[in-house]
């Protein structure tokens, strides 16, 4: 494996927006470094304020009528790679301020309304554990084996 970043250099950060696949602005701040036991680690921390009307085009345009608006989020990403696997932890946050949901509780929302919305995974090179929660009463935990890439276990509960 070759360096993450030159020699000497701790970290990386961005001047201005970068744009992903997605088409939409984010800021990246990122830190490669090695590790004591020969294995890179890194620190990735991206904040964006979307637009959700984009996204919904991309993946669910069936839902275009009832979401719109814009949210600030923020992601932070610490990963570890050895020499034959790697481990990472990954928790994404918005409090989705400045979005509207016209859909059914417990997902509606109107724009000043703030609902925390709190996506966390870690895993390894098998699978992935997942959570997610959306306000007080949607909550999802599962179990993601790589290799499958179906969910082993999962449960959704949706209310108090």
């Amino acid at each position: 494996m070759g360096p993450i970043c030159e020699p000497g250099l701790s970290g990386q950060s961005t001047d201005g927006p970068l744009h992903l696949q997605l088409d939409q602005p984010v800021h990246l701040d990122f830190y490669g470094y090695q590790g004591s036991q020969g294995d890179y680690l890194a620190d990735v921390e991206i904040q964006g304020e979307w637009d959700v009307s984009p996204l919904l085009d991309r993946f669910h345009a069936g839902f275009k009528p009832y979401l719109t608006g814009t949210s600030k989020w923020d992601a932070k990403v610490e990963l570890a790679v050895g020499q034959s696997d790697y481990q990472y932890q990954l928790a994404i946050n918005s409090n989705l301020q400045n979005l509207v949901s016209e859909l059914p509780a417990p997902f509606y929302k109107h724009a000043e309304q703030s609902l925390p919305l709190v996506a966390r995974s870690e895993g390894n090179k098998q699978a992935s554990n997942i959570t997610l929660t959306l306000g007080e009463d949607v909550s999802f935990v599962g179990v993601l084996p790589h290799k499958e890439f179906q969910f082993s276990r999962a449960h959704l509960a949706l209310g108090k």
